[in-house]
C-alpha cells in the first residue's frame, strides 16, 4: 500500500511563523528609523546652536570655546620653537622673531611687541631672556572662560613665561616674562 501526502498549501504553523518574521522585520525597521530620526534632530540642533544645553535649574547658556586646550598648548609650543629657530639663525632677532610667529599672536599683542622692538626694550620679548634656551616646553595651566594660561618652561633658564591663549581665536594674547 502506498501513502499519499497532503500537499494542499500552508499549514497553521507556517502561517504563524511567517507572521512572526514579518512582524519582527517591521518592528526592527520602525525602531531603527525612530532612533535615527531622533539622533539626527538632536545632532542638528546641537551643531547649529554651538552652545551647551541649558540646565533645568535655569542656569545661563555658555558657549564652548572653538579650540581645545591641546590645540592651544600646541600653538604655544610651535610659536616658541619657531622663535628659537629664528633667533638661532640670526644675531639680531628683534622684529624678525616677532614676525616669524605673527600668525600665532593676536593683533593687539603683535602691535605691542612690534612697538617694543622698535624702541629697543633691552631684552627678547618672546623668549624673555638675552640667551637662547636650548628648548622650551609648553605646559597647560588655568582654563577659564575660553582663555587658557600656558606656562613655558625655558629649559635651564630660571622661571616660566606665562602666555595667555584665546581659545576662540586660537591666538596668544599676552606674554608675561618671569620677574
Amino acid at each position: 500500500m502506498s501513502r499519499q501526502f497532503n500537499q494542499s498549501g500552508f499549514g497553521a504553523v507556517e502561517a504563524v511563523l511567517i507572521l512572526i518574521v514579518v512582524g519582527l522585520i517591521g518592528f526592527m525597521g520602525w525602531y531603527v528609523w525612530h532612533h535615527k530620526s531622533t539622533k539626527t534632530t538632536t545632532s542638528h540642533s546641537t551643531q547649529s546652536m554651538g552652545t551647551t544645553t541649558p540646565k533645568t535649574t535655569g542656569a545661563p547658556t555658555t558657549t564652548q570655546p572653538a579650540h581645545s586646550v591641546a590645540e592651544a598648548q600646541n600653538l604655544v609650543q610651535t610659536a616658541y620653537d619657531t622663535a628659537i629657530a629664528y633667533v638661532k639663525k640670526t644675531t639680531n632677532a628683534g622684529q624678525g622673531e616677532i614676525d616669524s610667529i605673527k600668525s600665532s599672536l593676536s593683533s593687539d599683542l603683535y602691535s605691542k611687541l612690534s612697538d617694543g622692538a622698535a624702541h629697543g626694550v633691552g631684552y627678547d620679548q618672546i623668549l624673555c631672556t638675552q640667551s637662547v634656551p636650548g628648548s622650551v616646553t609648553a605646559v597647560s595651566g588655568n582654563n577659564s572662560n575660553g582663555v587658557l594660561t600656558v606656562l613655558v618652561n625655558m629649559g635651564s633658564a630660571t622661571g616660566q613665561i606665562t602666555t595667555t591663549v584665546d581659545l576662540n581665536n586660537l591666538q596668544i594674547t599676552s606674554i608675561t616674562c618671569p620677574a
